[in-house]
């Protein structure tokens, strides 16, 4: 007669080998005979998670544990499963379960970081992965874990000796490569690309490596319209065509006209550039006719998703949510129209539009540059920012608005202060410092030979750490820019990062990554911007939203063209101060600062769409 212990070392056989519903039979016959058998209720616990069913799983190993409290394996699948639930601070208290019974297992205390990071709490994260590498010196991925945490802590020089550890460990580690990148892409994006191909190269089915290569190719000068969409399309051959269902079907009822729910999905519900661009479209809806959904994948909330959350018809907490589960509540929400508010940038859920859980889909404002996923409709433009010949490169139809990007200042934005001091031109840029390549400095370097007495101002969080400040004036003054010519500022608190333009006559926008917010809170600001619109849609942002604004002689073709609109700026103080006390009205009389304007062409372009699937034209 065979044993029960004998029944459980062939099923375990049978779990090992891959052959799932057999080990289940076997589990539940060793069950039937011994019901409180707790290796074999554990185990059919863990296969039920294998096999996509958690809810199962966490009934099993519910059990195990009442049954068998000191347990540690049981307790260890049970937290393991509800992570993959999205139950973070149940997964949290189960991870801390593990560890108080088996504080020897790394790979526990590594896992409970990963679960208090997307909890937003950071220094319990960083503990948590210290103690995994105490326990285990030569455990990579909780090297990389700690690199990513310290660098969301602002300790980035940390973060990166993090990370070459986990990669003198495990060299063929994706993770690792990818979170050097991450570390790597606020001040050098072309040595993050590097790093993002690696990781693809390790692991090819590595969608967020993917996605951030993408964004950091928008600041490879080399790059143009047709390869970086391209790329994006390249994205979602490997990682989103699978996901798509051959047959699309929604039970959307297709009336043109009826009050219709959007649904947007942002992880940036927050104080975040790209909640200034997308806020005013969300607070100015007309709600007679059209029902806000929100999907956040905000983990850190502020005063601004407090603000996001009361405007909006429902909210939807999302951070933890797989994508099946995400696009799931989607189709069940009845969404009509799903707008993607971040692109390729971080955060985002392409994964789930590919799934097309709703009839219409969009692309807007967050990092709008083309996703090239065949399941998003329509991508928001303007002819400046897409001009007519390059539409044909985009996976998404390009819909006309009269501004790609919208801005509404937030209530703490102080007046324009008075012109700066007469006696000395400043030129400044209030970018992202990644945004400031070698082509920028040169171009740079022309205007302050020509205006000998001017000074330049660069401002960013970066700048905080004297190793970058010296990094800067070093490239500076490769190029003949004196390190006495330049102020060099860190991050502050917004009102105060804005009150800066009062120091500043002349804004240098970077290229070939454009500002965007920047140069709205710029002109708000009433300073001038200086552009030069590029070959790609991301270094044509600031000649969109100068060109939306009135200020068409701003955009330069050339990189002299780009120096001789900025010294002419600077001989001509006439010019400035009459744009420092009238741009904000300017700007507030246009589409790009009219939110109920801007907001009406936003609606009456999700209409149309609209139609178009009701007519079946989409």
């Amino acid at each position: 007669m065979t044993t029960c212990s004998e029944l459980l070392r062939a099923a375990l056989d049978l779990h090992r080998a891959g052959r799932l519903a057999e080990a289940e039979r076997a589990y539940l016959r060793i069950l039937a005979d011994e019901p409180t058998h707790p290796e074999a209720m554990h185990l059919l616990g863990a296969l039920a998670r294998q096999r996509g069913r958690p809810e199962d799983a966490v009934a099993l190993l519910t059990r195990t544990i009442a049954i068998h409290p000191d347990l540690a394996e049981a307790h260890y699948n049970l937290a393991g499963t509800l992570k993959d639930l999205g139950r973070l601070e149940a997964a949290a208290a189960g991870f801390r379960r593990v560890i108080a019974l088996r504080p020897d297992i790394a790979e526990a205390h590594n896992t409970l970081g990963t679960v208090l990071q997307a909890l937003g709490r950071l220094p319990e994260a960083e503990a948590a992965y210290r103690d995994a590498v105490a326990t285990d010196p030569g455990h990579a991925g909780a090297h990389t874990n700690l690199g990513a945490v310290l660098h969301l802590r602002g300790r980035p020089h940390e973060a990166v000796a993090s990370h070459r550890q986990a990669l003198i460990l495990r060299p063929d580690l994706a993770e690792a490569h990818y979170n050097m990148g991450v570390a790597l892409d606020q001040t050098a994006p072309l040595a993050a690309a590097v790093c993002y191909r690696r990781a693809l190269d390790l692991k090819p089915e590595f969608a967020a490596a993917h996605s951030n290569l993408i964004f950091a190719l928008d600041f490879d000068p080399s790059q143009t319209t047709a390869s970086q969409q391209r790329e994006r399309r390249q994205w979602y051959a490997r990682h989103g065509r699978a996901l798509t269902p051959a047959r699309l079907q929604h039970a959307n009822r297709p009336d043109p006209e009826r009050r219709l729910r959007l649904g947007y999905v942002s992880a940036d519900f927050r104080r975040h550039s790209a909640a200034y661009a997308f806020g005013p479209v969300l607070r100015h809806h007309d709600r007679a006719v059209f029902e806000v959904v929100c999907y956040s994948g905000v983990v850190v909330e502020d005063d601004l998703t407090a603000d996001f959350r009361a405007r909006a018809d429902l909210w939807r907490p999302v951070a933890g949510l797989s994508d099946d589960a995400l696009a799931a509540l989607i189709d069940a929400d009845g969404i009509d129209i799903l707008v993607d508010l971040s692109g390729h940038s971080g955060g985002n859920r392409l994964l789930v539009f590919a799934r097309k859980p709703a009839p219409v889909q969009v692309s807007a404002w967050g990092h709008a540059s083309g996703t090239g996923l065949a399941t998003i409709d329509a991508c928001f433009a303007d002819p400046v920012i897409v001009p007519a010949a390059e539409r044909p490169l985009f996976a998404e139809a390009i819909v006309d608005l009269p501004c790609v990007l919208h801005y509404q200042p937030p209530d703490h934005v102080p007046p324009p202060s008075r012109t700066p001091d007469e006696g000395r031109i400043t030129f400044g840029c209030l970018n992202r410092l990644s945004k400031v390549s070698r082509d920028v400095i040169t171009a740079w370097a022309a205007i302050l030979a020509a205006v000998p007495e001017a000074r330049l101002l660069v401002k960013d969080r970066p700048l905080d750490d004297p190793a970058e400040r010296l990094a800067l004036l070093g490239g500076l003054a490769a190029v003949g820019i004196a390190p006495e010519r330049v102020d060099l500022v860190g991050g502050s608190p917004h009102r105060e990062h804005l009150e800066t333009y009062g120091r500043i006559d002349v804004a240098l926008d970077p290229f070939p990554m454009a500002g965007g917010i920047s140069t709205l809170e710029a002109l708000w600001m009433g300073v001038p911007v200086v552009t030069l619109a590029g070959s790609t849609m991301t270094s044509r942002l600031g000649a969109s939203i100068l060109t939306a604004a009135g200020l068409p002689e701003l955009v330069a073709d050339t990189p002299e063209r780009y120096r001789d609109i900025a010294v002419g700026l600077a001989a001509d103080p006439g010019r400035r101060s009459d744009l420092r006390q009238g741009l904000r009205a300017r700007m507030a009389a246009s589409p790009v600062a009219d939110a109920a304007l801007y907001t009406r062409a936003v609606e009456a372009a999700y209409r149309t769409l609209w139609r178009q699937w009701c007519q079946g034209r989409m």
